[in-house]
């Protein structure tokens, strides 16, 4: 961990995040929205929204995982990451989330209700981002992929989850 990444996550009092990278809870919101207006896919009530702060690192990325909610990244310093997006039947995109706005980067990225997702760091040495989740996120609601199962359904997505899963 370089110097920089080390007082980022101590200033924000980030700590490690089952999918990778370092996170904190910055907002929940005190409302929430009740299980009967909510699709079936969620077991209880959701808070309407839920907000982190989220590094990920060259050497520390996301791994493949999925939500039931929609997820929307925003970017603050760092170098480039790279979002990858599988739907259900392997449709494969992915979109840049950076500072370098020539086109290619963007300071928003939404990633769609159940679709997997991972990110990596693909230029500089970290990223330094927020994420809002709505409904609010449950860790009931995730669920990380198996490397054997991920490589299985998406055979022509291994050499992304040889890094990813």
């Amino acid at each position: 961990m370089t110097e920089e990444i080390r007082q980022i996550v101590e200033a924000l009092g980030l700590q490690p995040h089952p999918e990778g990278g370092y996170y904190k809870e910055i907002f929940r919101s005190e409302e929430k929205v009740d299980q009967n207006a909510l699709p079936k896919r969620y077991d209880g009530s959701r808070h309407f929204l839920t907000a982190i702060h989220f590094l990920i690192t060259k050497e520390n990325a996301s791994f493949f995982h999925k939500v039931n909610s929609d997820e929307q990244w925003y970017f603050h310093q760092g170098g480039t990451a790279r979002i990858h997006i599988v739907d259900e039947v392997g449709n494969y995109e992915y979109k840049d989330l950076g500072g370098r706005l020539n086109g290619d980067e963007s300071l928003f990225a939404n990633v769609d209700r159940l679709k997997w997702f991972g990110v990596e760091v693909i230029k500089g040495d970290f990223v330094l981002c927020s994420c809002t989740v709505a409904p609010g996120f449950e860790f009931a609601d995730f669920e990380l992929a198996n490397y054997d199962e991920f490589v299985k359904s998406f055979p022509d997505l291994k050499e992304i989850a040889d890094r990813l899963c």
